[in-house]
């Protein structure tokens, strides 16, 4: 999850014995480890004399650091409860949406940053977060307005280039996507997320050797970055370097079990070794773990047919064919 560095503000009196030491405001309000800001805002909020204002920002402030140790849940209830306190919260807003957007609740989400940004339009990670429940809805000329609302307010901002790429990306518009992945990669070298992205817009251009360079720089900076390692596989596949493509799917497996993607194409990389009887358990797994998975079941009944199992392959050809029109989905992974 991306780093937010924004500031709140509590009115309470910071005492001369306190000056030289974090105080608890400083502490709860500041950027930094996620436990000793939630210490701190809790201990601010139990002054039963707080006003109503600063409530409300305390409880910002320690929802903010619940979504720093992905205790979303946690993180709604403290953002929901700063709103109550002040409606005017912007920073219970965004924080709210954060924790929305990481639990796949889109539209919540999304009414939480707009709500976000009426109260505060300057807030560059508010439209960098709307633009990625855009992105998550399908939504991309919606993103890409969003971020290029957040570029004018920070024209160096490394994520937004990088998640506009995506847009562009995955509208088709391949040339754009490679200018704003090599511009956040020149702006921000260790943004892994933009390496893995370029790596698969080379790939899917069959430009193999970039895609494997771009997801081997990826994972020297994360190195079990379940998609970099899946979609290193998938380029060593397709260059017939079948072993080293299996040690990386199986990377990507105990990075992230049940990767629909890399089970599907380890199966595959089985089959081309002639390993039928874990090309097949590998593909069954892939099915298992996303049931719309088209590939995998075209992949698997070949398998099935070369093990002479005709009325089971027949089955799988038929759920493909049921299953047409949606993506193959065992291609290069992008992430935001």
């Amino acid at each position: 999850m991306r780093k937010v560095l924004f500031i709140l503000a509590l009115s309470l009196p910071i005492t001369a014995k306190a000056q030289n030491a974090a105080t608890p405001v400083q502490t709860c309000l500041a950027d930094g480890p996620a436990e000793p800001r939630i210490a701190a805002c809790s201990t601010i909020l139990a002054d039963g004399k707080l006003s109503d204002k600063n409530r409300g920002a305390a409880l910002a402030g320690r929802c903010l650091a619940q979504n720093s140790k992905r205790e979303f849940k946690l993180a709604i209830t403290d953002c929901a409860a700063a709103l109550e306190f002040d409606p005017a919260q912007s920073r219970a807003w965004f924080g709210r949406a954060v924790a929305y957007l990481r639990l796949g609740q889109t539209d919540r989400a999304k009414a939480d940053y707009d709500q976000t940004l009426k109260l505060d339009p300057k807030l560059l990670d508010a439209w960098v977060g709307r633009a990625d429940t855009a992105l998550t809805r399908g939504r991309f000329n919606d993103a890409i307005a969003d971020l290029n609302q957040a570029l004018k307010l920070n024209p160096t901002h490394a994520p937004a280039y990088s998640d506009r790429g995506l847009a562009y990306l995955r509208k088709g518009d391949l040339d754009r996507a490679v200018a704003d992945f090599s511009a956040a990669i020149g702006l921000d070298p260790t943004l892994a997320a933009a390496l893995n992205n370029r790596g698969t817009l080379f790939a899917r251009k069959g430009d193999l050797d970039r895609a494997v360079a771009d997801y081997t720089t990826a994972l020297k900076l994360l190195p079990t970055y379940a998609p970099a390692l899946g979609n290193r596989g998938e380029a060593l596949r397709r260059q017939g370097k079948l072993t080293e493509a299996i040690a990386d799917f199986d990377a990507a497996l105990k990075a992230r079990p049940g990767y629909a993607a890399a089970l599907s194409n380890r199966g595959e990389t089985r089959f081309a070794q002639g390993d039928m009887v874990r090309a097949l358990e590998d593909l069954t797994a892939a099915v298992a773990a996303d049931p719309g998975h088209r590939l995998s079941y075209e992949r698997r009944a070949k398998v099935l047919l070369a093990l002479n199992r005709s009325d089971e392959a027949t089955a799988d050809v038929r759920k493909a064919k049921e299953l047409q029109g949606r993506p193959k989905a065992t291609g290069p992974n992008v992430e935001l």
